[in-house]
């Protein structure tokens, strides 16, 4: 067998397979494009009102769907700093996390990070009061680190309904079903 000719079809397999590589990933990227998701919401509920809801520990598993076995340290409203565990049911399948609050500023932001299948989660929380009473809720989701073939994955577990893709409106509908 010629040796040049099995080393240049073995030269152009190789040349082939990262140019299809490069490609994937090159497509996966444009195609999932930033880890970044935005979300606002009105709630039709003074702003003060909305914050407590969003810092009060009663609420974690209210306002969140698919939540399970939130262990505090201590009850009551987070602070900046505090942090808790929880059981985020992903299908059925248990993830365990600790969340914790990196940012709280007084009926303004409230900022919470975690770790979902290997990326850095922040959700991060803008509170704004309008002229008539009610309170314009933004959320920006962000996914940092991880490994790029499990990006759909955490895209898919914060945008889909049925995980947390809702969320805004489950905080809508209990803010707004509390007096």
């Amino acid at each position: 067998m010629d040796t040049n000719r099995t080393m240049s079809h073995a030269a152009l397999w190789a040349l082939l397979a990262g140019f299809v590589g490069l490609s994937s990933i090159t497509l996966m990227e444009t195609t999932i494009g930033t880890s970044t998701l935005d979300d606002l919401i009105v709630i039709e509920k003074p702003l003060p009102q909305v914050f407590r809801v969003l810092i009060d520990s009663g609420y974690i598993d209210k306002i969140s769907q698919n939540i399970g076995n939130v262990q505090l340290k201590a009850k009551g409203l987070l602070a900046k700093g505090s942090s808790y565990k929880r059981i985020l049911y992903s299908h059925g399948i248990p993830n365990p996390q600790v969340v914790t609050i990196e940012e709280l500023e007084q009926d303004k932001i409230v900022t919470t990070k975690t770790a979902l299948v290997g990326f850095d989660i922040t959700y991060r929380y803008v509170l704004t009061a309008s002229v008539d009473g009610k309170t314009l809720l933004s959320l920006k989701k962000d996914g940092q680190g991880g490994w790029l073939i499990l990006k759909p994955l955490m895209i898919h577990l914060l945008t889909r309904p049925e995980h947390d893709g809702d969320h805004l409106m489950r905080i809508k509908q209990w803010v707004e079903s509390t007096p």
